[in-house]
């Protein structure tokens, strides 16, 4: 599906940032031009689209004066304009009604709703209900942008359980449901790739679970809906047809249970990165180890540059890169051979060099990744007999608790 983006200067997260500063913010600038600021309220979805889309200064440069979370106690602004950008979940509803309940307080001046999928008609009646904040409304859009993009063209919907829950209750209330979840979602994706108007949806059809088949059909059916709100938008009338192929885990279910050696699927299956927070020991001068947290985001170009790539080829990158940049400063000058450097050998340069130590720091936090990447697999490895080997490969059938847990930690990929 994302064949499209992979054309030299495409950025899924780039479109969802114009979207959100066109869409939403500018509009609203346009619409109310002698409104001078406006509060921002965000629930926790929300402050992640956001988060990982604009910067604040962003924000202030669209007249944005606060960003406030909808689940806080937050003060009143009774004469401010509001954004509400929140997700249309009955948590995020009751909130925002709670805003208006008293209407000798309410919260804030006039209110301006984005919500960021089609809000259900059960909830659209509790709004309907409170005359407080209607009195107040004064914009209520669906601005459909209900996913993440933690990457430049990556998306998902941060629904870890879904997998479990479709395939272990495929038929019943809880499936059915979840299906219609992910399709709505996936068809805000849409909107932020290509123009749409000319679309083909193509699906693997499995006749014992045809999860796929129903996230794809109702997926065609927000697009038409989508197609009718934009039928008179001055764009190619003709524009390229666009194939888009929906799998569900039944089209190639051995890939969870293998582990590949690519630096960012080690780091996520080998060090338990946490929302892209990753935790690691780091040694001073003096000798003293200390735990520090980084966070491994695009911004990181080492990151950026090697993350897609073997283990191997990043160890040797980044280490030809450190080895170039010593080479290249004068502090450095008295090493006699910067050849042959191991990663222990590269740590105890960096700390020699006290000058550098913030720029330097990128090349540390990489240096020791990679090697506790390697750490966990060659401890792992060492620990195995000949047995062990078999049963991992599934060739024996015994096995205790420690090689079932290394099997889970390594994959079936060795």
């Amino acid at each position: 599906m994302l064949s499209k983006s992979a054309s030299k200067g495409f950025s899924l997260r780039e479109n969802c940032r114009l979207r959100i500063l066109k869409d939403m913010l500018s509009a609203l600038k346009d619409a109310n031009p002698n409104v001078p600021n406006y509060i921002l309220v965000v629930d926790d979805v929300t402050t992640r689209i956001i988060s990982s889309t604009l910067k604040m200064i962003e924000l202030l440069e669209e007249s944005v004066l606060a960003l406030e979370k909808l689940e806080l106690v937050r003060k009143p602004f009774p004469k401010m304009h509001v954004i509400y950008f929140i997700t249309p979940t009955e948590n995020s509803i009751n909130k925002l009604c709670d805003d208006f309940k008293d209407a000798k307080k309410p919260a804030y001046g006039n209110v301006h709703v984005y919500l960021t999928n089609h809000l259900e008609q059960p909830l659209m009646d509790k709004l309907t209900k409170q005359p407080n904040l209607l009195a107040r409304l004064v914009t209520f859009k669906e601005l459909n942008l209900d996913f993440l993009c933690p990457e430049e063209s990556v998306f998902h919907f941060d629904m870890p359980k879904a997998l479990p829950t479709i395939f272990s209750k495929f038929g019943l209330k809880e499936e059915r449901a979840l299906s219609d979840l992910i399709a709505d979602k996936l068809a805000t994706v849409v909107p932020c790739l290509f123009d749409y108007k000319n679309i083909h949806i193509v699906y693997n059809h499995n006749e014992n679970n045809s999860v796929a088949e129903k996230v794809a059909k109702r997926v065609h059916q927000r697009i038409e809906k989508f197609l009718q709100l934009k039928k008179d938008d001055d764009e190619d009338e003709n524009p390229a047809p666009i194939k888009i192929i929906i799998l569900d885990r039944s089209f190639d279910p051995l890939t969870p249970i293998l582990h590949d050696y690519y630096y960012q699927a080690m780091c996520f299956d080998l060090l338990k990165l946490e929302k892209g927070i990753v935790e690691y020991d780091s040694t001073d001068n003096a000798g003293n180890t200390t735990k520090k947290k980084a966070m491994l985001t695009d911004s990181d170009d080492l990151w950026n540059k090697y993350k897609y790539k073997h283990i191997a080829e990043a160890m040797q990158g980044v280490g030809d890169e450190f080895s170039h940049f010593v080479e290249t400063n004068q502090t450095t000058k008295a090493q006699k051979d910067m050849s042959n450097l191991d990663l222990k050998a590269m740590s105890e340069i960096v700390k020699n060099m006290p000058i550098y130590n913030e720029l330097m720091s990128k090349y540390t936090l990489h240096m020791n990744l990679i090697e506790m990447c390697l750490k966990v697999m060659h401890e792992v490895l060492r620990r195995w007999t000949l047995i062990d080997v078999f049963y991992f490969l599934g060739i024996h059938e015994k096995g205790n608790k420690r090689h079932r847990r290394d099997r889970a930690m390594l994959g079936n990929g060795y």
